[in-house]
């Protein structure tokens, strides 16, 4: 082995001394104990355990680590204590696990398969051989439906945990088991108002944006595959997951939002969902989304921007150059010397710092690169010598965690990354700097998102007229595909055809709304509903508002004589419509907030109707044609009055009913 040297190693070695001190003989292996939360609660404690088998908290972690400072420094007892942890995780895993394979680079078998590999490429061992041999068969057998998507603990973390361990150790089933997850996320994929995403990630206002379970994550080993086999499918994919991704960029702010919804995630984690039916049945509202933003490895600007340099360097698309540089200067100027309440390379100051200096170096900012370096060795220095040391990721802050994510290994092989070309749990190097000729692919991945697209209008205006509309949409590029698609339809319908257009505008309404998100969890819809009470006026929001020759949506304003007033306003209340036209779709959203908060099905349904009806007796307007009033198809008790004011139309509801239908429901 080469020795190496610097102020990385000798932390690493130091850290990795405390190791050794601290790891107990379990079986002819090694073990440590770490601090973890009790689930259930609350307010939350926590209890010393052993780690277990995986990457993220577990001894595959810790035996990377371990492996690549015994590598740098020359130590053989640190390779042999990597070993030990290996023996030792091979076993947690045949208990836990069986002949099975479970998904995720950092909670999966492929993160273990990862540690493994590495330590094979520097010494041989046939039983670790033949651990990954019968992993990797369990992976063949795998039925490719409901896995989850995620990198940590899903199908995108399998991909890069292979395609990062095939430089180090080759294995036939490797590239083609990459492969075949890849057309799954591509198949499994959720065709957005703007781009696709993944379902996952726990309770959310939508699919979530970010690195450990969102769309950043996803894109990234899809990038790699492109790279792999040069499928056009596989880039087409990872470009509309980002696409769909900078949908929840804020330009103010340089980040993405965080889409979690963090106050019901508590609950679960307390163990106070039972709460829920209860709030639900005595009208009391439950916690809502609130917008915000995180900047870590996991969600957020580092992690995202280091994907985005990524896809510059796979696409040479300039958009993504220019969101990952604005990423990475908006991180540098964040003072990060107190490690952001963490040093911890999943949420904490050096995983940020690893992400940006990733990110600098594959944007080819020699400079910054250095900065970045130097940054980290400052922090790292003064961190060792406080009397508390290293601030782990976890909830106890106070205690040791030798963990990869949250603990000091993690940080340990972060800082010899500044220094060294080391394997990485944080963005693993797949080795692929150059691709496989093109294989044009593309057409049912652009034909699929434009039919889930456009359905509607794809009816309306027939196959063969379709079929031009997807064939120019894909001769255009450099945008999601949905905008290319809208374009095409623009030029191809016959304005004298009212169903046509028709068709395309309820579309437009739909897809406005799933741009707010508001389609996505039930108090997030509900409580931003704004039905604003103005002396004796109501204000009801509702894209389905339609003015002659405007495509924006506007408020209706209606006062005691039955006159509205219009005004330019932006996305609403149409869900609700469209929950109340077609049953199933109200009964679809409680089941994506129940699915997400294990909460009793018919408790929403009924909640969410009752709300329904109560904004009914406000007073909605309904999308229609400009030229003619049409019968409300969503009661019929409701009369109708139309105002005319110059070149615009509306349908309204006369405030005279509203008390009527109020004292009725």
């Amino acid at each position: 082995m080469r020795i190496g040297q610097g102020w990385s190693l000798a932390i690493a070695k130091r850290i990795a001394d405390r190791l050794l001190a601290r790891a107990e003989n379990r079986d002819g292996g090694l073990q440590w104990t770490a601090s973890e939360t009790i689930r259930g609660t609350y307010p939350p404690r926590s209890e010393l355990k052993p780690v277990e088998w995986g990457m993220y908290r577990g001894n595959a972690g810790i035996a990377l680590f371990l492996t690549e400072t015994a590598r740098l420094s020359g130590r053989d007892d640190l390779l042999e204590a990597a070993r030990r942890a290996l023996v030792h995780a091979h076993s947690l895993h045949r208990e836990e696990v069986g002949d099975g394979f479970r998904q995720g680079l950092h909670a999966g078998s492929a993160g273990l398969i990862h540690a493994t590999g590495i330590w094979l490429g520097i010494e041989n061992d046939s039983s670790f051989q033949g651990f990954v041999d019968e992993t990797l068969a369990a992976l063949d057998r795998t039925e490719l439906e409901s896995l989850p998507h995620d990198l940590i603990a899903g199908a995108a973390g399998t991909i890069i945990g292979l395609l990062s361990t095939l430089p180090h150790l080759d294995h036939p089933l490797m590239e083609a088991a990459s492969i075949r997850l890849g057309d799954y996320l591509v198949k499994a994929a959720r065709v957005e108002h703007t781009g696709i995403s993944w379902e996952g990630g726990g309770v959310r206002a939508a699919n979530l944006c970010g690195l450990a379970h969102g769309a950043a994550g996803i894109a990234w080993p899809l990038l790699e595959l492109f790279q792999l086999t040069g499928r056009e499918s596989f880039r087409l994919a990872a470009e509309e997951a980002l696409e769909y991704e900078q949908t929840w960029y804020d330009p103010e702010v340089k980040n993405w939002a965080d889409l979690r919804n963090g106050e019901l995630a508590r609950m679960r984690s307390q163990g106070r969902l039972a709460e829920l039916p209860g709030m639900l049945d005595r009208g009391e509202e439950l916690p809502a989304y609130r917008l915000r933003y995180m900047s870590a490895w996991c969600h957020g600007a580092p992690g995202i921007g280091m994907v985005r340099a990524r896809a510059f360097e796979v696409t040479r698309g300039e958009e993504h150059r220019r969101l990952a540089a604005a990423a990475l200067s908006e991180y540098l100027a964040v003072d990060d010397s107190e490690g952001l309440g963490s040093h911890s390379v999943c949420h904490g100051s050096i995983g940020n710092l690893l992400c940006v200096h990733a990110t600098a170096q594959m944007l080819g900012l020699a400079v910054k690169v250095a900065d970045i370096a130097a940054r980290a060795k400052e922090i790292a220095l003064r961190a060792e010598h406080r009397e508390t040391g290293w601030i782990p990721g976890g909830f106890d802050r106070g205690v040791y965690d030798p963990s990869m994510m949250l603990g000091e290994t993690g940080v340990g092989l972060a800082l010899l990354g500044f220094e060294h070309r080391v394997a990485s749990a944080v963005f693993p190097d797949c080795g692929l700097s150059t691709r496989s000729a093109s294989v044009h692919d593309a057409d049912s991945v652009l034909e699929r998102i434009a039919a889930e697209a456009f359905p509607r209008t794809r009816a309306a205006i027939g196959d063969t007229r379709w079929s031009a509309v997807v064939a120019k949409a894909g001769l255009t590029g450099g945008r999601a595909i949905s905008a290319r698609v809208g374009e095409a339809i623009d030029l191809e319908l016959d304005r004298d055809r009212p169903g046509e257009l028709d068709a395309y505008r309820r579309e437009g309404c739909v897809r406005e709304l799933q741009r707010a998100g508001f389609d996505r969890s039930v108090p997030l819809l509900l409580q931003q509903l704004p039905v604003q009470v103005h002396g004796s006026a109501r204000y009801v929001r509702s894209p389905w508002v339609r003015v002659e020759r405007a495509e924006r949506p506007f408020l209706a304003c209606f006062d005691g004589d039955d006159r509205a007033e219009l005004r330019p306003l932006g996305e609403g209340a149409a869900s609700l419509i469209e929950c109340l036209e077609t049953p199933d779709s109200l009964d679809g959203l409680a089941a994506q907030f129940a699915d997400g908060a294990e909460v009793d099905r018919d408790s929403i349904v009924r909640w969410v109707a009752a709300q329904l009806r109560e904004l009914l007796v406000a007073g909605f307007v309904l999308a229609v044609e400009v030229r003619a009033a049409v019968g409300d198809p969503l009661d019929p008790r409701i009369r109708r009055g139309v105002w005319k004011a110059g070149n615009r139309t509306a349908v309204a509801h006369p405030r005279t009913v509203q008390v009527e239908q109020k004292n009725e429901s």
